[in-house]
């Protein structure tokens, strides 16, 4: 437990929500992965981070605005 503490105590310190947002969903993408074979691993990461990437810039572009 201590570990997970750990992590969402840096997670907390990450001033930009865009930056924050990927980190979090990064740590839900890489735990997946885990479990996977090389090539699906891949592919599973590459196409996760396409999904979450348009999210982000509109965090990001929203924070820049305000």
């Amino acid at each position: 437990m201590r570990e997970k503490e750990t992590i969402h105590t840096i997670l907390r310190q990450i001033k930009d929500p865009a930056v924050r947002s990927v980190a979090e969903h990064s740590l839900k993408i890489s735990r997946k992965a885990m479990d996977m074979s090389p090539y699906s691993r891949i592919q599973f990461v590459v196409d996760e981070i396409h999904k979450i990437m348009p999210k982000a810039l509109k965090i990001r572009s929203k924070n820049e605005t305000s």
